[in-house]
């Protein structure tokens, strides 16, 4: 037989079984019913005989199976991650081990790829860092202490730099204001509240005014949460 006719023969096969298919499975199941034992034997000395075939058949077929069914099974992960306490820890302890693996064999792809994600989430971050802060608050304050300890220097110039800016920010006119500013500081103190600047002063598209306008009274973790990103009617 010729490459030719078998070429034929096999597209006569996928033909019929395309037309019937039905037949075909209740054909297998029959089949499979009444030799099982010599099926089974048949199976395993293919697979002895050719395990790299079958592994990589094994791999392609995993992969267009969870191509197919994504969305049921991250659903089906999901809710097992919620519900079975030991395996989220298992989980847990899977990732980091993978993730120490990675950064031991590839520290600078490792660490780009860091960067990059950071950069291209920064909201993230800032929750992420939200939470670690609540989770670690004694301990972040400890450890800034330390730094403010250590770091004398760079903490002054660092409020030089601020009192400059605020300077410039600064109009002819805040001394017509300075007594309504001062009291606003004081009230924060009482409150445990920051003065927050609505329109900040130093920002990469906008600068606003040290002014009594431009002051409100925010909760430490909202004016945090603010930052300089965030302003009224801000493009």
């Amino acid at each position: 037989m010729t490459e030719e006719q078998k070429e034929k023969a096999r597209q006569r096969a996928r033909k019929w079984y395309a037309e019937n298919k039905e037949r075909s499975l209740e054909n297998r199941k029959k089949y499979y019913a009444e030799n099982k034992e010599k099926v089974t034997l048949k199976v395993k000395q293919y697979q002895e005989e050719n395990k790299e075939r079958v592994s990589e058949w094994a791999k392609d077929r995993g992969k267009r199976y969870r191509k197919r069914h994504r969305e049921e099974l991250n659903l089906r992960q999901r809710i097992r991650y919620a519900e079975d306490i030991e395996y989220k820890e298992r989980q847990k302890k899977d990732r980091r081990e993978s993730m120490a693996r990675l950064r031991q064999k590839n520290p600078e792809r490792m660490k780009e790829q860091l960067l990059s994600w950071k950069k291209n989430n920064p909201e993230k971050v800032r929750e992420h860092n939200r939470r670690m802060y609540q989770k670690h608050k004694e301990s972040v304050k400890k450890r800034l202490e330390i730094w403010l300890e250590k770091n004398k220097d760079r903490t002054r110039q660092y409020r030089a730099e601020y009192k400059a800016r605020r300077a410039k920010a600064t109009p002819k006119w805040f001394d017509q204001e300075r007594l309504q500013i001062e009291a606003l500081y004081k009230k924060a103190r009482e409150l445990n509240l920051e003065v927050d600047h609505v329109v900040p002063i130093r920002s990469k598209k906008v600068c606003g005014l040290h002014t009594w306008a431009n002051l409100q009274l925010l909760d430490k973790t909202l004016n945090s949460r603010k930052s300089n990103r965030h302003w009224p009617d801000m493009p």
